[in-house]
């Protein structure tokens, strides 16, 4: 990959062959290995949304360059992630040109996050040697100890259900819960999550003695290691551990998944409680730092509307966090984010709170208040040059806020309309690669497009 000698189309073109293929993603470019692994537009949002800074690929023409000038700056985990990542576009590229499979790359990041857990866990994990236990039968726990047997479930749309079942030294059952799990397209960090509700309802109930055993390997190993890379599962293990010093004595085991009842069981479970929903605290704060180091504590239910985070947030405990880096967000840009959210929230919460003194039902979000609702939304967007709203709409899109996405979306459609093809070039930022002869030709043959143009 460094040597450039991966079998892309320009590098066999060097060995002799000669083959016509286009880059496989975008099917315009010629195929050369950095523009198919970093370059290729079609890829410019997976590098975007990346966990990690990876905006120096712009200034960079090959892996080899771009690794010799920032390789040292990075951290183990951008490291290994960003090596990891490459594998997995290449394998992706690899599968569209020679078996025709379409595949999601927006599942890339979740895949390398997942194999990463796995190689740190196996390195550090006191337990990653851990054999299956000699006896599958349940073993009842000695006195003082609770056992919490814990499992999730999926429907066929990704939403999890977690349920547990907490048995005493007598096995007699003292106590059960169930929950939501949100819909992630991961199934360890949903189980993670499941042991944390699960742990959480144990120390709530007065348990000092706690027993908890999981079919995740993963998970279990994970809680036997420092835990010190970074990642989502890892950051939900170390709240994890960290609730266990709140019991005198907290021991969480490794079970295999053998009983096929129990896994229907669980299924059922699901099906029953998928219609409760989930209401965040609203006194809860959510901490996180933007990638100019500005720390924020942001309510929990303005990150609620930050589909990005909310897997964050989806339980209803009081626990602290650990603080989330949001490395394509300045501060001065959340500002503004966190700004929108919430007066939003107000205007809708306005309108409820109207609706029900008066006994009426007003259409849309913002009811009596919608007039308010759009003054505010102009000023907001009159305040914004076309730089600020541009960094606006990709911190909106890294957080994936629908509500602001669209309306800055409609925005700049509003700015650019009308207006002239440089106007437009200079908005977003797009060379020219016509010559003026070029241009001057398709001015010549499309004049129509050039007449009531507005003034830049």
């Amino acid at each position: 990959m460094c040597l450039d000698i991966l079998s892309t189309v320009e590098a066999l073109e060097r060995r002799g062959m000669l083959i016509e293929d286009k880059c496989p993603w975008c099917n315009i470019e010629n195929e050369i290995g950095y523009h198919v692994l970093v370059e290729c537009d079609i890829l410019k949002q997976i590098w975007d949304n990346a966990p990690f800074n990876f905006n120096g690929r712009s200034y960079h023409g090959s892996v080899l360059e771009w690794m010799v000038v920032e390789w040292s700056e990075w951290s183990r985990d951008q490291r290994g992630c960003f090596a990891m990542s490459l594998y997995y576009i290449w394998e992706a590229r690899n599968g569209k040109k020679f078996r025709g499979e379409n595949p999601n790359l927006h599942d890339i990041w979740r895949r390398v996050e997942r194999s990463w857990d796995e190689l740190i866990t196996a390195e550090e994990s006191t337990m990653s040697n851990q054999n299956q236990p000699p006896n599958l039968k349940w073993i009842k726990p000695t006195d003082p100890f609770i056992k919490l047997n814990v499992d999730i479930a999926l429907k066929q749309d990704g939403v999890g259900a977690v349920g547990g079942v907490f048995r005493d030294h007598e096995r007699l059952c003292v106590g059960a819960f169930s929950g939501k799990v949100p819909p992630m397209g991961d199934v360890t960090l949903m189980e993670a999550l499941g042991m944390r509700k699960g742990i959480e309802v144990a120390r709530d109930g007065g348990i000092t003695h706690i027993i908890v055993e999981s079919d995740s390997k993963l998970v279990v190993d994970m809680l036997h290691s420092p835990c010190t890379h970074e990642s989502r599962l890892s950051a939900v293990c170390k709240s994890i551990i960290e609730l266990c010093k709140q019991f005198s004595d907290c021991d969480i085991r490794w079970v295999p998944r053998v009983n096929v009842t129990y896994i229907s069981s669980s299924i059922f479970l699901s099906e029953t409680i998928m219609d409760s929903q989930f209401q965040p605290s609203s006194s809860k704060k959510i901490p996180m730092k933007t990638s100019d180091g500005v720390s924020f504590h942001v309510d929990a239910e303005v990150v609620m509307e930050m589909e990005t985070l909310r897997t964050f947030i989806e339980d209803d405990s009081s626990r602290e966090l650990t603080m989330i880096p949001l490395p394509n967000v300045t501060g001065d840009v959340l500002t503004k984010v966190i700004d929108y959210i919430k007066t939003h929230i107000e205007f809708k919460e306005k309108a409820k709170m109207y609706n029900n003194n008066n006994k009426r039902v007003d259409s849309g979000k913002y009811g009596t208040f919608t007039e308010e609702a759009t003054s505010y939304d102009s000023n907001y967007l009159k305040n914004l040059d076309n730089y600020a709203i541009l960094e606006l709409l990709m911190a909106a899109n890294y957080l994936n806020v629908k509500d602001l996405l669209d309306f800055l979306n409609q925005g700049i459609a509003n700015r650019i309309k009308n207006k002239s093809v440089e106007y437009v070039r200079k908005f977003f930022g797009i060379e020219n690669d016509f010559t003026p002869e070029e241009e001057q030709a398709i001015r010549l043959e499309n004049s129509w497009v050039w007449e009531d143009i507005d003034e830049d």
